[in-house]
């Protein structure tokens, strides 16, 4: 996915087959809905690029979708050592 200067929501709704004005449920499921597996690059981008990415991946991706879209959640992620 070559558009690496579009918002990463643009881009994740292409890719999700999003409506526009997605609700946070779509969203939240879409990013549910990637499969497992850990990609080369462990990043947001890595995830949307090879569409597949751990808990925490997917995880961090949905946070940065979520103050993307809607700043004033601003979303935390707290990690917990088991």
């Amino acid at each position: 996915m070559g558009q690496v200067n579009c918002p990463l929501y643009g881009q994740f709704a292409i890719r999700a087959r999003l409506p526009d004005g997605a609700s946070l449920r779509q969203i939240v499921n879409a990013v549910q809905a990637i499969p497992y597996g850990r990609p080369v690059s462990r990043t947001t981008r890595g995830v949307l690029s090879e569409w597949k990415g751990t808990c925490a991946a997917k995880h961090a991706l949905l946070a940065e979708l979520l103050r993307e879209q809607w700043p004033g959640t601003d979303p935390k992620l707290v990690h917990r050592v088991y």
